[in-house]
């Protein structure tokens, strides 16, 4: 597909890749390929419901981030029917197991997308993103502690988790502060 060492031959490339996918247990294929189609490249469109697909495999042989792309793409609708109830069920299973973007994730869905809001769950779920060094979960948490959702106002420890967080990367934290 890229051409390194070789002319550059697209369809050849996604022809040997998706080869390679008919092999159940080749992950890197899978989720090569899930890639390819979930953002497109030079040559291929993007196409969601082809991504979902290979996510799907790639999630089969219990791969992490496989399974948490195919919990997301699930709550989300995205590439496949959306069903929040199964893509959360999994989603807790990879946070309960210590997957951070799942705790980061599931912190989001308690936060923002539902309605009402079930700040202690989001608060909960941070804190565990957080500890693993998750910076958005971080910012999210200090945040959630200087306004008291979820949690007692705690000013000093959440300004000192915002700071933090906007000096490892999270750019949008410096508005914040």
């Amino acid at each position: 597909i890229a051409g390194r060492g070789v002319d550059r031959n697209i369809d050849m490339g996604l022809s040997l890749l998706e080869e390679l996918g008919k092999n159940e247990n080749y992950l890197q294929a899978f989720e090569a390929l899930a890639k390819i189609f979930e953002k497109g490249r030079e040559g291929i469109p993007p196409d969601p419901m082809r991504a979902w697909e290979w996510y799907s495999k790639a999630a089969a042989t219990g791969d992490k981030f496989a399974r948490y792309q195919f919990a997301y793409k699930r709550i989300e609708g995205i590439g496949s029917r959306r069903d929040v109830k199964s893509g959360l069920n999994v989603l807790r299973e990879l946070a309960e197991s210590g997957y951070r973007s799942a705790q980061w994730y599931l912190g989001t869905y308690y936060f923002s997308k539902i309605e009402p809001p079930n700040f202690e769950s989001a608060f909960d779920w941070f804190r565990r993103a957080s500890e693993q060094g998750h910076i958005k979960a971080m910012s999210r948490l200090g945040s959630m502690m200087v306004k008291g959702q979820g949690t007692k106002i705690n000013i000093d420890l959440g300004l000192e988790l915002m700071k933090k967080a906007a000096k490892d990367g999270d750019v949008w934290q410096w508005a914040e502060l």
